[in-house]
């Protein structure tokens, strides 16, 4: 079931002022399986001892675990709802795919072509090697609106002004070079809000394969869910090749020592119902696990296919250093959801998180050691800097995030409530953006 494809449209680039620096940084978590389709030969549906586990987990009726029992889980898909199409109506072209890139206009093919004849618009949000005028010369025939903006260091808005950016988080989360993805999603949140969007889909410049009509699944699913995703699955079988799953480096080193180690839904091509209640992406390692939360906890997440994602090198030390504290937070929280623990996570809880965090580290190491593959080496060295950065990540520190990240939640809200009404003029909304 298709859309009615638009030819042509209006093409701009903008430049933006500069102001304060907010930064930020990228990447997630990878399947081992693909797990069958609906409508291509499958029922599959989130199985009643899923949800159950889930009810649990939300309403806290299990008893408190033991310390013994925290740890990582490495596979987190029984929180995600598979679709099941309505086939009684037609999906709504998206309002909008928004891609934030750092890359040349190049990469930004698939992109177009997968937007084409599902979204009214493309929204190019480019800095570093991406330049607007660039995006808008390469896709000058592209079946679609393409708007694409320049956002150069240092650039801010007053709606962004969150206790989580504090230096004294950021240190835990040293970044080898700047990084502003959390800040384009944030924007894109943004300009849906003032444009009156209802549903976009965010997706990364690397990521590709998403099947004819795979968009308009997406947006169909926002009907009745606030979040829809695809899974970034694994690549062709290419013996001892770069990864392509979307995961971090200690989870790709995982599975390079020969565990298991699967996906989750992530920002690399994530639907959201703008009419819904918000959160925002924080400036940390797995932002989009953070922005999911509350879906996560309520099993609200819907997933409507699957994509693919370029290779790329994920065993890098400097990477896995900027990584730790985020994903050290995000496998903790839904850990903590796995075991369906009833009082919030709490120092303890956090110095058993941390403790099996080292544990697994040192596994990951030994197994690596076993591991012939070309990238065993460069893998460990980026286990140990995990490993050295760990030892600076305290319990009291992952508690004292975790609040800010709910007060700065709540402030999001209040300003979401506060911004002026939609205008359905995507220039005005830029301009209430300081964007133009």
């Amino acid at each position: 079931m298709t859309g009615p494809r638009q030819s042509g449209g209006s093409r701009f680039a903008l430049s933006l002022g500069h102001g304060h620096s907010l930064g930020h940084g990228e990447r997630h978590t990878g399947p081992d399986h693909r797990a069958p389709e609906t409508g291509q030969g499958s029922r599959e549906t989130l199985g009643s001892r899923g949800r159950q586990r889930v009810r649990d987990a939300i309403a806290g009726s299990r008893a408190a675990t033991t310390g013994a029992s925290v740890r990582q889980f490495p596979d987190h898909l029984e929180f995600l709802k598979v679709y099941q199409p309505d086939t009684d109506s037609a999906p709504d072209l998206l309002d909008a795919v928004i891609v934030p890139t750092v890359r040349p206009a190049r990469f930004l093919d698939e992109a177009a072509t997968m937007a084409s004849g599902c979204s009214r618009r493309l929204i190019v949000l480019c800095s570093r090697e991406a330049r607007a005028s660039e995006v808008l010369e390469r896709l000058s025939g592209a079946k679609i609106d393409v708007v694409a903006i320049d956002i150069p260091p240092g650039y801010w808005h007053e709606t962004f002004d969150f206790s989580t950016a504090a230096e004294v988080f950021m240190r835990l989360s040293p970044v080898p070079v700047p990084r502003d993805l959390s800040l384009k999603r944030n924007l894109g949140l943004l300009m849906a809000r003032l444009a009156g969007w209802k549903k976009v889909v965010f997706m990364d410049d690397d990521i590709y394969g998403i099947e004819p009509g795979g968009l308009l699944r997406a947006s169909a699913a926002l009907d009745s869910n606030p979040i829809s995703c695809f899974l970034v699955e694994a690549g062709d079988a290419v013996h001892d090749r770069l990864p392509t799953e979307d995961n971090s480096a200690v989870c790709h080193a995982l599975r390079l020592a020969g565990r298991k180690q699967n996906v989750y839904a992530s920002g690399s091509a994530l639907g959201v119902n703008c009419f819904e209640d918000l959160s925002f992406f924080p400036n940390i390692y797995n932002e989009d696990w953070f922005f999911m939360l509350r879906e996560t906890e309520r099993a609200a997440i819907t997933r409507v296919g699957f994509v693919k994602q370029r290779e790329y090198n994920p065993y890098i030390a400097a990477r896995a250093r900027y990584e730790e504290f985020g994903d050290v937070l995000a496998e903790g929280l839904l850990a903590h959801l796995h075991l369906g623990i009833s009082k919030q996570p709490d120092v303890r809880y956090w110095q058993q998180f941390l403790e099996a965090r080292r544990v697994l580290l040192r596994e990951i190491r030994a197994g690596l050691q076993k591991s012939e593959s070309q990238y065993a080496a460069s893998a460990t060295k980026a286990i140990k800097a995990s490993q050295r950065q760990l030892r600076l990540v305290t319990p009291d520190a992952c508690v004292e995030y975790l609040k800010n990240f709910e007060r700065d939640r709540r402030a999001w809200g209040r300003r979401l409530d506060a911004l002026p009404p939609p205008t359905l003029d995507l220039e005005q909304a830029l301009s209430d953006l300081h964007l133009r």
